[in-house]
C-alpha cells in the first residue's frame, strides 16, 4: 500500500518538477542570450570609440633629445615644461600643454608651500576592532599667483608624441612691458594616508591641481584646467577637464624610451614615478613630491601629544610647515619606464 502511495505522488509531482526545471532552464537560456547580446553591444561601442581604436600601445615612444637637455634657468630667465593628457586632438593638446607650462612656471617663480603631517599609533588592545593601530596622514599644498604679459613668454620647443601628447618648453624672461598683464593662478593639494588596522594595511592618495590664466579684458578665467587622480590600494581613477570640458582618459600601459645610461646613478637615488599613465601624471606627481621634500628643509612646527590626547590614543605627533620658495627644473630622466625630475632652488 505504501509503495502504491509513493508511486502515485511521483506520478503527480514529476510533471511539476519537469515543468519547473524547464522554466529554470528557459530563464537561464534567456539570461544567457541577453547577457551575450549586451557583450556584443559593449564590444561594438568599444570598436566605434576612436580614442581606443586608434590608440594601441605597441612599442616604447621615443622622446625628443631636447627634453633630456633642458636649458639652464636663472633669476632673469626661467624655463618650464607643460604636457597635455594622452589621446588628445593635436591643436587642443598644444593649447593645454602651453597653459600647463605657464601654470607650472608660476609654481617655479614663487610658491607658498604648506603641509601638515599627522602620525598616530595606538598600542592598546581595544574591544573595537575597527580602531586603527597606526595611521600616517599628510596634506601638502602649493599656492602660486603671478602676472606677466604675452611678451614675457616664448615657446622654445614643442613635440607631439605618437600617444597624442603635446610637450611644450617655454621661456619666461623678466622684462618690462607696457602691455596689460595676464594673471596666472595655481593650486595643488596632495593628500596621502596610510592606515594599518592590525594585520590589514591600506594606502589612499588624492591629488588635485587647478590652473587658470585670466586676461585683463575679462574678470573671469578664459583659460583653465583641472586635473586629479584618486587611488586606494590597487584601484585608480584619473579626472581631467580643460575649458570646463571633461576629458575621457585612456587607461593604457604607456611606455617610453629613456636617454643615455649616464644618468642612471642619479635616477636610482631620486624620487621617480611610473609612466604607465602617461608623461603628465608622472611629471606633475614627481615635481610635487620633489617640492614637498625640499620644503622639509625649512622650519617645521612639531607638536607631540601622549596619553592625554584622548583615552584611545597612545601616541600622536603633528608637523606643520609654511615656506615661500622658488625652483628650477634642471633635468628630465627616464629609465625603465619611470620618470624622475632633477629640481633645485632658484638662486
Amino acid at each position: 500500500m505504501y509503495f502504491r502511495i509513493v508511486i502515485l505522488f511521483g506520478i503527480i509531482l514529476i510533471p511539476f518538477a519537469l515543468s519547473a526545471q524547464n522554466d529554470s532552464t528557459g530563464k537561464t537560456e534567456k539570461d544567457y542570450r541577453k547577457f551575450k547580446e549586451t557583450l556584443k553591444v559593449e564590444i561594438d561601442k568599444n570598436e566605434k570609440d576612436t580614442v581606443k581604436s586608434n590608440f594601441q600601445v605597441l612599442h616604447p615612444v621615443k622622446l625628443p633629445d631636447w627634453i633630456f637637455n633642458l636649458p639652464v634657468s636663472d633669476r632673469n630667465t626661467i624655463y618650464s615644461i607643460g604636457i597635455s593628457d594622452p589621446g588628445m586632438e593635436e591643436e587642443k593638446a598644444f593649447k593645454l600643454a602651453e597653459l600647463r607650462a605657464n601654470v607650472i612656471l608660476s609654481a617655479l617663480i614663487h610658491s607658498k608651500v604648506t603641509f601638515i603631517i599627522d602620525n598616530y599609533s595606538n598600542e592598546r588592545v581595544a574591544d573595537n576592532r575597527d580602531e586603527f593601530t597606526t595611521r600616517y596622514e599628510n596634506l601638502f599644498s602649493i599656492l602660486s599667483s603671478f602676472s606677466a604679459t604675452a611678451s614675457n613668454f616664448e615657446i622654445i620647443n614643442e613635440y607631439f608624441t605618437s600617444f597624442d601628447e603635446a610637450i611644450v618648453l617655454i621661456k619666461h624672461s623678466r622684462k618690462i612691458s607696457n602691455d596689460q598683464a595676464d594673471h596666472i593662478q595655481l593650486e595643488i593639494n596632495s593628500y596621502e594616508v596610510e592606515r594599518q588596522k592590525y594585520n590589514k594595511f591600506e594606502i589612499e592618495e588624492k591629488f588635485e591641481l587647478t590652473g587658470s590664466l585670466t586676461s585683463p579684458k575679462s574678470e573671469t578665467s578664459e583659460n583653465n584646467f583641472f586635473y586629479s587622480f584618486h587611488s586606494l590600494n590597487n584601484l585608480f581613477e584619473i579626472s581631467s577637464k580643460y575649458q570646463e570640458e571633461d576629458y575621457r582618459f585612456p587607461y593604457y600601459n604607456f611606455k617610453y624610451q629613456g636617454q643615455s645610461k649616464g644618468d642612471i646613478p642619479l635616477f636610482e637615488t631620486s624620487i621617480n614615478n611610473k609612466l604607465n599613465y602617461g608623461l603628465w601624471k608622472a611629471f606633475i606627481e614627481t615635481l610635487v613630491q620633489k617640492i614637498f621634500n625640499m620644503s622639509l628643509n625649512f622650519a617645521v612646527d612639531i607638536k607631540r601629544v601622549g596619553d592625554d590626547y584622548t583615552s584611545e590614543t597612545q601616541d600622536f605627533s603633528r608637523e606643520v610647515s609654511e615656506a615661500n620658495m622658488s625652483f628650477k627644473i634642471n633635468k628630465f630622466i627616464i629609465f625603465n619606464n619611470r620618470l624622475s625630475v632633477e629640481l633645485d632652488y632658484l638662486d
